[in-house]
């Protein structure tokens, strides 16, 4: 549970991600953001409220060559987005999608898929999920309403990850054969 108070400092020390044109003139959806400009700051903040461990398990912080503590790459660049997934409103993140895998270093689709509002707007949408294969074309489909995930990560599901985006999206696994999937 500590890499969910993790997620939602980062979180909470956001910076609005404006959408590129022509959709600049949309506010960008609840959820994507930019990390806090001052990547330093954001370290040494964190640093002050949690263990090493903490961040190293959380997948934010990364050892570097002098075994100190550098932000994960994917939040350290300048141009860093992220999608904090939630389960409620209410809730902590249980995990940030960035380009890639997740910082729990899970499928970028199958959390963005558990997310609230995704999962709200797949009951809309028929289940009908978009895929898109950029951390901003999930920011601007998302923005227009649509159900989208990242597929970062999609060559490798199978198994229990597969089962459980199957029946997120409304499918019968069973109609496919396990040597097909797994």
């Amino acid at each position: 549970m500590t890499e969910n108070k993790i997620y939602e400092r980062v979180a909470a020390t956001k910076h609005p991600f404006k959408l590129p044109a022509p959709w600049a003139h949309i506010r960008c959806a609840n959820g994507f953001f930019r990390p806090m400009l001052d990547r330093a700051r954001l370290l040494a903040e964190l640093e002050d409220k949690f263990a090493r461990e903490e961040l190293l398990a959380s997948g934010v912080a990364v050892l570097n060559t002098t075994a100190a503590l550098d932000l994960a790459p994917a939040l350290a660049h300048e141009s860093a987005l992220v999608f904090a997934a939630r389960r409620s409103e209410t809730a902590w993140p249980f995990d940030l999608v960035v380009e890639g895998p997740t910082l729990q270093g899970s499928s970028a689709m199958l959390a963005m898929v558990g997310d609230y509002r995704m999962a709200d707007r797949l009951s809309n949408h028929g289940d009908h999920l978009l895929v898109a294969f950029s951390l901003i074309d999930a920011a601007i489909l998302t923005t227009l309403g649509f159900p989208t995930a990242l597929a970062s990560g999609i060559d490798h599901l199978g198994g229990r990850h597969l089962t459980v985006l199957c029946k997120a999206l409304g499918l019968d696994r069973r109609s496919l054969s396990d040597a097909e999937l797994d």
